[in-house]
């Protein structure tokens, strides 16, 4: 089955569409994309910051039988310790002070699609044996309740952190951690895939181009090799924000070219002088 095709752009949107990756380093994340989302088990998702395990997860969600069903992300590092359980799992009318209705939670919300817990790792201790619970018996007991509710949910998780080591540091249990370790899925840093950041550039200047409502900017040959050899340590997501400052900035071409090569961090190698060549799509 062929990837799902990237979101329309959609202009005042917060979200850019996906640019599936054509790279050697890239084209097993790919395959591993649609085979996942096939099968529906619990996948972890892993990468350093700004890499795109979101729209990773967002992908396999499209990919698969569950993409007319619900996405529903949860920051789990923002969920407030005191409300968190209630957030996930849902809670009945005066279960606590404040619960003037009974709301659902993020797990019957996602029910027949999937929920995707980013930056799992910083999930609280004490609402980890709850989410085990849930992930093995497949039910959730709402907050003030006794009754177990039934859930067909993929659950997808992300982080950016070592789980093993959290698990060494006893932030994390090793039990949950087998459990949401059922396939793993690597998302690899920018750097290590250059043959993606020229079709990411056009990508994303296309994008901001239509948001901004501006003149499509395509860098000069030797800026683009220049963004080709730059580490990038923010990633995709490093990428699209320099590519869209400039857009808002409205700035010419040649200071926008100047201005996009000081964003260059200083340890970018510069003997790159040739336009790089883009790998086809097999």
């Amino acid at each position: 089955m062929p990837l799902a095709a990237p979101n329309t752009f959609r202009p005042g949107g917060h979200r850019w569409p996906r640019l599936p990756a054509v790279s050697r380093a890239g084209r097993p994340l790919e395959n591993a994309i649609r085979r996942v989302s096939q099968v529906g088990c619990t996948t972890l998702i892993t990468g350093e910051t700004g890499c795109g395990k979101g729209e990773v997860a967002r992908a396999i969600h499209d990919s698969g039988p569950r993409s007319e069903a619900a996405f529903v992300p949860v920051n789990c590092g923002g969920l407030p310790a005191s409300l968190a359980e209630s957030q996930l799992f849902g809670h009945e009318k005066g279960a606590f002070t404040g619960a003037i209705g009974a709301t659902r939670g993020a797990f019957r919300a996602a029910d027949g699609g999937v929920l995707f817990l980013d930056e799992v790792a910083d999930l609280p201790l004490e609402l980890q044996p709850m989410l085990l619970d849930v992930l093995e018996r497949r039910e959730v007991t709402p907050v003030g309740s006794t009754r177990q509710v039934p859930i067909d949910v993929q659950v997808i998780a992300a982080t950016n952190r070592s789980l093993e080591e959290a698990v060494q540091q006893g932030q994390f249990r090793e039990d949950l951690l087998f459990r949401l370790n059922t396939i793993h899925l690597e998302v690899p840093p920018l750097r290590e895939r250059p043959e993606d950041i020229p079709r990411l550039i056009s990508h994303f200047a296309a994008y901001f181009a239509d948001r901004h409502d501006q003149a499509l900017w395509q860098p000069q040959p030797t800026t683009l090799a220049r963004l080709v050899s730059c580490p990038w340590p923010g990633n995709v997501r490093q990428l699209a924000q320099a590519v869209e400052r400039h857009y808002v900035f409205g700035v010419d071409d040649s200071d926008l070219v100047e201005s996009l090569a000081a964003d260059v961090p200083d340890d970018c190698k510069v003997d790159a002088p040739a336009e790089p060549t883009v790998e086809a799509t097999a």
